[in-house]
């Protein structure tokens, strides 16, 4: 039977499918490459399709015309059923990634002014506190990621413990008592935004 022939032959069944599907794994495994007969008794529905590129050069020779040049062929043959591909893609399990919450960062950050010798969580709080009493949008990019990070009803992530409600308060308090965030956080004697910047009021 010639290419042409397997080519007109149509879609193998159900059971060829999955017998194809394994001979697919094992060329890959062993890593080699495929002749056409292969394709085709894999793919007998395939289309080939061909690509042919040229390059001439004009030679000048005295009292004589030449051209010299290559031409390259490549032959692909094209299955119409993608679902071999796919299946071993969607079919994979997914990982589980574990996702940094937000009261995890405002636990780090805790952590990083304790190692400082600070009140961790009152500078935080503080913090947050200030952020909302002086709006930081209008700052560039850096800005609007300290506001978003500072202020925490902009999240939709579910509290972890009853404490993270005041992350809640500090915010609230910051847009209530306007400049009095240091007063009411005294613990924390710096403020970690005076790292960054001199809130004045």
């Amino acid at each position: 039977m010639s290419i042409d022939d397997k080519l007109r032959s149509g879609r193998p069944s159900t059971a060829r499918t999955h017998e194809n599907v394994e001979k697919i794994r094992e060329i890959i495994k062993e890593d080699r490459r495929r002749t056409i007969e292969e394709i085709v008794e894999l793919y007998p529905f395939v289309f080939l399709r061909n690509m042919i590129m040229g390059f001439g050069l004009p030679i000048l020779i005295q009292d004589q015309s030449l051209t010299m040049g290559t031409v390259v062929k490549f032959l692909y043959g094209v299955p119409t059923n993608s679902s071999v591909y796919l299946d071993s893609v969607f079919n994979r399990e997914r990982r589980s990634v574990s996702k940094t919450s937000r009261w995890d960062i405002y636990s780090m950050l805790e952590a990083a002014c304790s190692r400082l010798g600070l009140d961790g969580r009152a500078c935080v709080l503080r913090a947050i506190c200030e952020a909302a009493d002086t709006t930081l949008q209008h700052n560039g990019l850096a800005g609007e990621v300290l506001h978003v990070l500072l202020t925490p009803s902009t999240t939709t992530e579910a509290r972890r413990t009853y404490m993270d409600s005041e992350y809640y308060a500090a915010e609230r308090l910051g847009t209530e008592i306007s400049g009095n965030c240091h007063l009411l956080y005294s613990e924390c004697e710096v403020g970690l935004l005076d790292f960054i910047s001199k809130v004045e009021y």
